[in-house]
């Protein structure tokens, strides 16, 4: 990545040389019914991946007048966890960070979700909802110190996830992408 370049900032040029993944996402987890497209760019340093996500989608829903603002889950990316072959293995074999948005469509946070928690800090993130576009970036360390997240070591590896969109549509389960993997630049 070019020095002073700011992979937080969706419209940072060095996004434009990241070759984007176009993920469809059907109804439900074994769904064949499609739902929507997710544009899934990723960047990355020595020590942290940045990932930004881009799909078309409807306003966000504000709170009522008067209400506490609210947020919530908007996309999810679900990281699969190698099995251990010892008594360590943690309960969950994904390891999920999970963004929230607020009913004015700004991004309001983005944190890691594991079985058991490990410590699941607010990554650094932005974005929000424009234009009939959601948008969001955010990072994540290369090696966490979270012990249950997917520790992203070797760069010779592939890691496999998928993506959920939080569409609360009534009837409908969430949108699921099938099984990707982040490959880093060969």
């Amino acid at each position: 990545m070019a020095a002073g370049a700011d992979p937080l900032n969706a419209l940072d040029p060095a996004w434009e040389r990241a070759e984007p993944l176009r993920a469809p996402l059907a109804w439900g987890s074994h769904g064949t019914e499609h739902a929507l497209d997710v544009e899934l760019s990723a960047l990355y340093t020595d020590d942290t991946l940045y990932l930004r996500a881009r799909w078309p989608g409807a306003p966000p829903i504000a709170a009522p007048a008067g209400a506490a603002e609210t947020t919530g889950n908007r996309l999810t990316v679900h990281w699969r966890i190698p099995q251990a072959t010892d008594a360590s293995a943690p309960a969950c074999d994904v390891a999920c960070h999970t963004a929230h948005t607020d009913g004015d469509g700004r991004l309001a946070y983005v944190h890691t979700e594991t079985i058991p928690p490990g410590g699941n800090p607010a990554l650094r993130a932005a974005g929000g909802w424009q234009d009939g576009v959601w948008t969001l970036v955010w990072s994540r360390p290369l090696v966490s110190r979270n012990p249950y997240d997917l520790q992203l070591t070797d760069p010779t590896q592939s890691y496999p996830f998928f993506v959920k969109v939080f569409l609360d549509e009534a009837g409908r389960p969430d949108a699921v992408s099938k099984l990707h993997e982040l490959v880093f630049g060969r």
